[in-house]
């Protein structure tokens, strides 16, 4: 999932590209600590589960919304959600 992130080769070779000191495997330690991969998967993700589950919930209430009124403007909202829910549930899978 990150690596398909626009941004995520960006935070790598920004991080990377500080100097460390010790030997092989502690500078690599160092290194990976610093990226703090894990706050920047919260930042730009979140929680995919949380993530998901939201976006079932538009696209409930946008299918309801359409079914009570079936015009242009609930039929975009309606293809808007479902083309969230499809893009979450990508993530969930590569998660």
């Amino acid at each position: 999932m990150w690596t398909t992130h626009s941004e995520f080769l960006g935070v790598v070779r920004q991080n990377w590209q500080y100097s460390t000191v010790g030997s092989g495997m502690m500078r690599l330690q160092q290194k990976l600590t610093r990226l703090c991969l894990k706050e920047w998967n919260k930042t730009v993700f979140g929680n995919v589960l949380d993530n998901v589950a939201a976006a079932e919930r538009g696209l409930k209430e946008a299918d309801e919304a359409y079914d009570q009124d079936p015009c242009d403007r609930t039929l975009v909202e309606r293809n808007r959600c479902s083309a969230e829910l499809v893009r979450v549930l990508a993530q969930d899978e590569a998660f």
